[in-house]
């Protein structure tokens, strides 16, 4: 399961990357797609270093890039996607570091399973809703929105009480 993780850790940066480069490179500011590139190499050296505070400083360093980029009017229909698979390559990259210590714990594995899981649809969600918010364009009164938000929610505990019943089955 480790090398799933790994895999999708590449594929979440690699994404991240090429949609923060597209969105300054779109827009013609070549500043910001060296700034971005730069970034990456920064991001692969400091990924080679065991340290707890090297997966948020790049979690933040990546935002700091897609605050400039919608500053500088960049589309946000880039940004939105790239700042998700950023924070998906800090809970991989936090998570690869906290089981190092509990590799050898009986049932890591499902335990590995269910991270994935979760962070596939918590990134999926909050994909959907991000994307769909900037199509939609309508006024909706606070105590709907607090409905929507609470129903949100729900929803979120009810997936997670059937992935662990899942896993757990498993």
């Amino acid at each position: 399961m480790a090398n799933h993780a790994k895999f999708t850790y590449q594929i979440c940066f690699f994404l991240a990357i090429a949609l923060l480069v597209s969105g300054f490179a779109l827009a013609r500011l070549w500043s910001g797609v060296v700034i971005s590139l730069v970034y990456a190499i920064l991001w692969i050296i400091s990924y080679r270093v065991q340290t707890k505070w090297m997966a948020p400083m790049r979690l933040v360093g990546y935002l700091g890039l897609v605050v400039a980029g919608l500053l500088s009017d960049l589309s946000p229909f880039l940004l939105i996607p790239g700042i998700s698979a950023s924070l998906a390559c800090w809970e991989l990259d936090d998570h690869r570091l906290t089981s190092t210590r509990s590799a050898i714990a009986p049932g890591s594995d499902s335990q590995a399973k269910l991270h994935l899981l979760w962070l596939v649809g918590a990134i999926g969600m909050g994909l959907l809703i991000s994307e769909m918010s900037l199509l939609l364009s309508f006024e909706l009164p606070f105590g709907l929105v607090v409905l929507v938000v609470i129903l949100i929610l729900f929803g979120l505990v009810r997936l997670i009480h059937w992935l662990n019943q899942s896993v757990s089955s498993d």
